[in-house]
C-alpha cells in the first residue's frame, strides 16, 4: 500500500515575520517548553527537540540564558551546589550499558570486554554520538556529516556544578589480591576501600572536565570517565575481578575512611549491574552466588556486606561445612 506523502506546511507572511523576530521567537519557544509536563526531564527533552529543528533555533536557544538552562547547556557560573540532573542522558546511558551482561575477568576470560569496546567505538563515531540519547530526547537521526546537534556538550546538571562539588563513578565488586594491588597503584589515595580481609572492594573514580577540574561536568565527561575506568580494570595484568554494581554519585567532597561509615550524596543514579542479578532480590543472593563460585577456586569469603548479610552468609556456609574467618 502506498503511503501518502506528508503535506508541506507554508507559513503565512505574518507568522514568518513573527518567527523572524528573535525576542518574540524566544518567548514562543519558552512557552512551548514550560507548557510541557512540569518536570526538568521533559523540559530538557522539549528544549533539545526544538533546538534540533534548525541551526537558527539552536543558536537562539544556546544564546538565551533562560532557554539554554532548560536545554542543560548554560554555563553561567553558580555557587548553588544543588542542580537538576540531566535525566534523559542518564536514562539513555543506563540503557546502553544494559547491552553489557558481565564485566569480569576470570580464568583468562575477559567477559564483557567485547561489548565494552563496541560501546566505546560508538562514542567515537562522526555520526551522532549518543544515538540512544537522541532517541530518548525524540531527536531525528542526522546524516554522518552532520555534527552541529551532537549532545556531548550537554551539562550533567543545571546549573553546572561548582568546583567544590565532586562527581564520581562508583564501583563495587570483588577481585583477587593481585588485581586489587594493581588498582591500588592506579587510583588516587582514599578512592579505594577494601572490605576487611575479604575480596570485596568499593572504588570511586572521579569524573573531571577537559581541564581536569570538578566543575562544568558534561555528559561526555561522564562517558569518558566510565569507559576509561572499565578499560583500566580489564588492562591489569594477572589476577581476576568482577564488577557487581555501577552508579553515578554527585555531591560528595570526600570519602569516609571507615568502610562502615555512611557517605551522603546529593544524587545517586544507578547505572548497571550484571544481567544475571536482574532477578535477585538483595545482596544476600549476590553474596551466595559469589560464595558458590569462589569456593571452587579454594577461596572463602571473610565479610560480605552489612552484619545481617554476613550472618546469613556464615549460616549458609556452616550448613554446608564451609568456613568463615
Amino acid at each position: 500500500m502506498r503511503t501518502k506523502s506528508p503535506t508541506k506546511t507554508t507559513l503565512s507572511p505574518a507568522a514568518s515575520a513573527v518567527l523572524n523576530i528573535p525576542e518574540l521567537l524566544e518567548q514562543i519557544l519558552y512557552f512551548v517548553i514550560i507548557t510541557s509536563p512540569p518536570d526538568p526531564s521533559n523540559s530538557c527533552k522539549t528544549a533539545n527537540i526544538l533546538r534540533a529543528t534548525s541551526s537558527r533555533w539552536a543558536g537562539l536557544i544556546d544564546s538565551s540564558p533562560t532557554l539554554s538552562t532548560l536545554a542543560f547547556r548554560s554555563r553561567k557560573p553558580s555557587t548553588n551546589p544543588h542542580g537538576e540532573l540531566c535525566i534523559p542522558f542518564l536514562q539513555s546511558l543506563k540503557y546502553e550499558l544494559s547491552e553489557i551482561d558481565q564485566i569480569r575477568v576470570y580464568q583468562g576470560h575477559m567477559m564483557g570486554y567485547k561489548e565494552l569496546q563496541q560501546f566505546i567505538s560508538a562514542q567515537k563515531k562522526s555520526t551522532p554520538i549518543f544515538l540512544k540519547v537522541r532517541e530518548t530526547l525524540g531527536l531525528p537521526r542526522y546524516s554522518p556529516s552532520t555534527t552541529k546537534y551532537l549532545l556531548t556538550d550537554m551539562l550533567l546538571t543545571q546549573p553546572p556544578l561548582p568546583d567544590t562539588v565532586n562527581t564520581y563513578i562508583y564501583f563495587t565488586g570483588w577481585g583477587s589480591t593481585k588485581w586489587k594491588d594493581a588498582l591500588q597503584k592506579f587510583c588516587r589515595p582514599g578512592d579505594l576501600q577494601n572490605m576487611g580481609y575479604s575480596i570485596e572492594f568499593k572504588y570511586w573514580y572521579k569524573v573531571t572536565n577537559c581541564s581536569g577540574g570538578s566543575g562544568d561536568i558534561t555528559v561526555a565527561d561522564v562517558v569518558n570517565a566510565l569507559t576509561k575506568a572499565l578499560a583500566t580494570f580489564y588492562g591489569f595484568k594477572g589476577g581476576y575481578f568482577e564488577v557487581l554494581h555501577i552508579e553515578l554519585t554527585v555531591g560528595n567532597s570526600r570519602h569516609e575512611t571507615s568502610a562502615s561509615a555512611s557517605v551522603d550524596y546529593m544524587y545517586r543514579w544507578y547505572l548497571w549491574n550484571p544481567g544475571r542479578f536482574g532477578g535477585r532480590k538483595d545482596l544476600f543472593d549476590v553474596a551466595i552466588w559469589i560464595v558458590e563460585h569462589t569456593l571452587a577456586a579454594g577461596l572463602y569469603l571473610v565479610t560480605v556486606g552489612p552484619d545481617p548479610i554476613r550472618r546469613r552468609v556464615q549460616k549458609w556456609l556452616g550448613a554446608r561445612g564451609g568456613t568463615t574467618f
